[in-house]
């Protein structure tokens, strides 16, 4: 059995952490892995133990967007989606990857024009991700900032804007065109990794949800104070516009308080001058197992796997999303009650308000303690298993009917 897993967009480690676990027992049941990524070199900082194929993902370097984005389709659109002759060569390049390693299942995540480029391929293909990553399947595609009133024929427009782009593509390639955008999506398989109640879409149609899938047991051992008065665990990403405002204010908390933050990245010198008997930073992640049981309150840029998994130990989250799918996130965590988020611009007083806000209104912690009674029962490798059950059945060869 061959198996192609595919990821094309993002940044975040979150995405090669999910799909190394995917791939880890399919590994032990003798597939052949080959992984078409983005960024191998990430990847690699993970070290994979199992036997594996490394390829280069075709992508498109993401061009800045002048108009707001409205839709799925528009956060294609710097992608390449802007362009029919920029897009035919990503569909040609994903197609001579599928000619070269021949696979049984094509498991995409985050990878809408490998699914593009495989649609009249025989191998079996599934889509695995988020809320977010697998949105409804409309026409039009639904709003993302769905806050807002837009009218739904400027989404129908702007949809067929991207789907003519997307035909003109397959045209110039001798490939049968789409009729809607979420034709992209019509596939065997949509694995929906994320809770009903943290939907990046609060009015998804009846779906499937397999639970958000993360890893916690990777990275640097830290431990409490457990003598402080509060604990605050932070996964900042010093590259981001809020990582200077969060910063400041974690490290001014009082003295009894103890801080752990997770900066991958970060400068040595800041490092070296902010840590303390109550601050510990780590240039890197931290395993976060034993960080759950004594932990007060969660701050972190709104990640589906790393949110997810302190909400399902009964944390509270002060969230700091730095683009739509994390505001979408921030604002699903928000409306179910368990976290505020910030965005904009602020300073360290908007943080440390919020900070206090959360570890002194009962309400936060309450509602997250909900969610992770709610969900007592959920297992990562209980959902991995059930998930890796449904791609071997998939990725096995059909059987020829004898003729009788």
């Amino acid at each position: 059995m061959k198996i192609l897993i595919t990821w094309e967009l993002g940044k975040n480690f979150g995405h090669i952490a999910k799909l190394i676990e995917i791939a880890r027992p399919l590994a032990e049941k003798g597939a052949d892995i080959y992984f078409a990524l983005q960024n191998p070199g990430s990847f690699l900082t993970l070290k994979p133990d199992f036997p594996h194929t490394i390829l280069q993902a075709p992508f498109s370097p993401i061009k800045p967007l002048k108009e707001p984005i409205l839709t799925y389709c528009d956060d294609l659109r710097p992608c390449g989606y802007d362009n029919a002759s920029t897009l035919a060569g990503l569909i040609e390049a994903w197609r001579s990857l599928y000619n070269m390693v021949k696979p049984d299942i094509v498991i995409a995540e985050s990878s809408p024009t490998a699914l593009l480029a495989a649609r009249d391929y025989p191998f079996a293909k599934v889509a695995i991700g988020t809320s977010y990553e697998i949105p409804p399947m409309k026409r039009p595609m639904p709003l993302m900032p769905y806050w807002e009133n837009v009218n739904t024929d400027v989404l129908m427009k702007r949809e067929q804007g991207v789907v003519d782009v997307i035909n003109g593509a397959l045209e110039s390639l001798s490939l049968d065109p789409i009729e809607k955008f979420s034709d992209i999506f019509d596939i065997d398989t949509r694995f929906l990794c994320s809770f009903e109640e943290l939907d990046h879409y609060p009015e998804r149609e009846k779906a499937q949800y397999y639970g958000a899938l993360f890893k916690t047991d990777s990275g640097a051992s830290l431990k409490w104070n457990q003598k402080a008065k509060k604990h605050i665990f932070a996964y900042l990403r010093p590259e981001v516009s809020s990582f200077r405002p969060a910063f400041e204010a974690l490290c001014n908390l009082p003295d009894d308080y103890d801080v752990i933050i997770a900066a991958p990245g970060i400068d040595p010198k800041v490092k070296s001058m902010r840590e303390s008997e109550s601050i510990g930073i780590e240039d890197g992640m931290v395993k976060l197992d034993h960080i759950f049981s004594k932990c007060d309150l969660a701050v972190c840029h709104a990640g589906v796997g790393m949110s997810s998994a302190f909400l399902l130990h009964g944390v509270p989250l002060l969230m700091l999303p730095g683009h739509i799918e994390q505001l979408m996130f921030a604002r699903a965590v928000g409306r179910y009650g368990a976290g505020r988020g910030v965005v904009g611009r602020f300073g360290p007083e908007k943080v440390h308000e919020l900070i206090d806000l959360l570890l002194t209104e009962p309400e936060f912690k309450k509602t997250a303690q909900k969610f992770a009674k709610d969900h007592k029962s959920y297992k990562t490798d209980k959902v991995l298993n059930e998930i890796i059950d449904e791609i071997t059945a998939l990725a096995k060869p059909k059987r020829k009917r004898k003729r009788a």
